[in-house]
């Protein structure tokens, strides 16, 4: 590997890991992506893909906290989430954001889009950051937005008709060809671009809806009218976007409005790539792009992302152009997080001691290297998850008991056989490796 690559990381908010047409699993949503596809074939994508947590109900914060500075569930610096936990972050030693790391290597850095983070932790990772959301969602047409120049920001602003995917892939391009341009010398880049998309409100325009009439949307076949049980989130404020029971004919219509928002979004990166191709700028660019969690819009009769089933919990994983092999793909079970050794590797940068997950590199070159036998999950004070191979366990922490739903995902890739399990009915090996994993990460949740 070269020590200086160039990196281009998109990223959306929602998008889960069914949610592109070069899926190939019996999940598979009904969604075209052409650019996130031709991003596969010319590179690594990851079929088990997972974020590790949620200490919020905005899940998007936490899972943003860990892959920007490599912290484990338990360590990340709570200003770094929303609602910030009473705390806020100090600019410790200790923890080191991607972004302050590559810049101290040399790279310029840049941001476009939503920062659901603390804004100390966006100074010390970026140079410049234009358009910059920092919240957690609005009307993708009227997106507050503003400009932090390296020292200051400026007043926020309405984009005003203009919609925020479209705004921050506009603000990529520019910053693509002023670097082409020589703006930043010699120094290598480092370009994030977060959507907003398609988190909701799920509205974009209208010739990306008129792809996916809602009456030509099935519901999934784990759709349900309620959660057979009680979910801790059963109130909050994903789950009260549509009414209870569920309407089919209504979810169909979140389905379409999901998969509009999703093709657009595609569009948009196919344009930063297409930017990158002309301006020469390709073979020297490591691209990634990934989600910071998924979404279940109707699944076991949720439609939020604050619950461990696969269609919260897995996100899309690819990497293609520099130093990646193509059209490969990897079964290994990893972390979104893991990117942010991968991509310190890449630049030939050594990771903190403290950080929690492991580089990709190795499975990058080679689908048979070591890789770790299982990947974690939790939610709050209640919801753990542990994933060994295709077996799956969710545990949920009751004031009288721990109770669990175990899955076969070779078998039941929807995870309809939800049975509510006592500990007793459930595979041991699966309740040690949850509690390993706890132990590994720090989690204090006893779990019967």
């Amino acid at each position: 590997m070269s020590s200086h690559p160039n990196f281009l990381l998109t990223m959306c908010d929602d998008q889960r890991h069914s949610a592109m047409s070069c899926v190939d699993t019996p999940t598979a949503d009904a969604v075209s992506t052409p650019c996130l596809d031709a991003l596969a074939s010319r590179g690594v994508r990851f079929r088990a893909a997972y974020h590790a947590a949620g200490l919020s109900g905005a899940i998007c914060s936490p899972s943003r906290a860990m892959l920007h500075t490599g912290c484990g569930p338990f360590d990340i610096p709570r200003g770094m989430v929303e609602h910030g936990l009473g705390a806020s972050f100090d600019g410790s030693p200790d923890v080191k954001p991607l972004g302050r790391l590559l810049r101290d290597h040399g790279y310029v850095t840049h941001f476009a889009g939503k920062w659901h983070n603390d804004l100390p932790s966006l100074e010390q990772s970026f140079d410049r950051a234009d358009p910059l959301f920092h919240g957690g969602m609005d009307d993708h047409f009227q997106l507050p937005v503003q400009t932090y120049d390296g020292a200051t920001y400026s007043p926020i602003r309405r984009t005003m008709g203009v919609h925020a995917t479209d705004r921050f892939a506009d603000a990529g391009c520019r910053f693509l060809r002023a670097y082409a341009d020589g703006r930043y010398g010699e120094r290598p880049f480092c370009l994030v671009v977060a959507f907003t998309a398609p988190h909701d409100p799920r509205r974009t325009h209208e010739q990306w809806h008129r792809r996916y009439p809602a009456d030509g949307v099935e519901p999934p076949p784990n759709f349900l009218p309620r959660h057979p049980f009680e979910q801790l989130r059963a109130n909050g404020r994903d789950e009260l976007l549509t009414p209870l029971p569920r309407d089919a004919d209504q979810t169909r219509r979140e389905i379409a409005d999901y998969y509009a928002m999703i093709e657009h979004v595609d569009h948009a990166i196919g344009q930063l790539h297409d930017v990158l191709d002309q301006l020469g700028l390709a073979d020297s660019t490591l691209v990634a792009h990934t989600a910071d969690h998924g979404l279940a819009v109707g699944q076991h009769g949720l439609m939020g992302k604050q619950n461990l089933y696969d269609h919260s919990t897995r996100v899309p994983l690819l990497l293609a152009g520099h130093g990646v092999p193509t059209a490969q793909v990897r079964e290994a079970l990893v972390y979104q997080h893991d990117l942010y050794p991968t991509l310190l590797e890449a630049a030939g940068i050594e990771p903190p001691d403290r950080c929690a997950f492991h580089s990709l590199w190795p499975l990058v070159q080679d689908a048979d290297a070591s890789s770790r036998e299982s990947v974690g999950g939790w939610f709050l004070k209640s919801q753990r998850m542990i994933r060994v191979d295709d077996r799956k366990l969710i545990a949920y922490a009751t004031p009288r008991e721990t109770v669990y739903q175990q899955y076969d995902l070779a078998d039941d890739p929807w995870e309809i056989e939800g049975t509510v399990r006592h500990a007793s009915e459930t595979d041991p090996s699966l309740r040690q490796a949850l509690k390993d994993w706890q132990r590994t990460m720090g989690d204090p949740l006893p779990l019967s």
